[in-house]
């Protein structure tokens, strides 16, 4: 089975509605654990659903992606995760985590500012609802960002 297809495993049973899709999922990150790489990340930001019945389990999946390191990893979460429609709060979840990252803070900012102005505007907005979500927590980061981005 590959990568593609274990994905789709993860997709079909994310709702985690019952046993079997919890069996099944598991299943499938276990088999991911380690082995994915940077155009994975794409598909499996289409698997997080803000509905699902079991957080834990699908912090797993932040857990799989965030094993991926680099400017690769930060370039395809700023890109990717402004298209997480079923899933806002795991994308914002994805990007809190990278803004409260000493070692990627600034490399995101770098990043944000080497995008394509539609894909810039894509983060930043989401970015915005991260500082709206947690203002005390997030406004002055989320302000320097939008500062260095201009």
């Amino acid at each position: 089975m590959d990568n593609k297809e274990i994905i789709n495993q993860l997709y079909s049973s994310r709702k985690l509605s019952s046993n079997v899709d919890y069996e099944l999922f598991d299943e499938a990150l276990e088999k991911l654990d380690g082995n994915i790489v940077i155009d994975d990340v794409y598909e499996i930001c289409k698997v997080f659903y803000d509905g699902t019945n079991d957080d834990e389990v699908m912090f797993g999946m932040v857990h799989l992606i965030e094993q991926l390191r680099g400017e690769d990893y930060l370039d395809c979460i700023a890109k990717c995760t402004p298209n997480m429609n079923e899933a806002h709060e795991w994308a914002m979840t994805l990007n809190k985590r990278i803004i409260n990252s000493q070692e990627y803070f600034d490399k995101y900012i770098a990043v944000i500012n080497n995008l394509e102005s539609h894909n810039k505007d894509n983060i930043l907005n989401l970015l915005k609802d991260v500082k709206n979500d947690n203002p005390k927590k997030f406004s002055e980061k989320i302000d320097l960002i939008l500062n260095c981005t201009k």
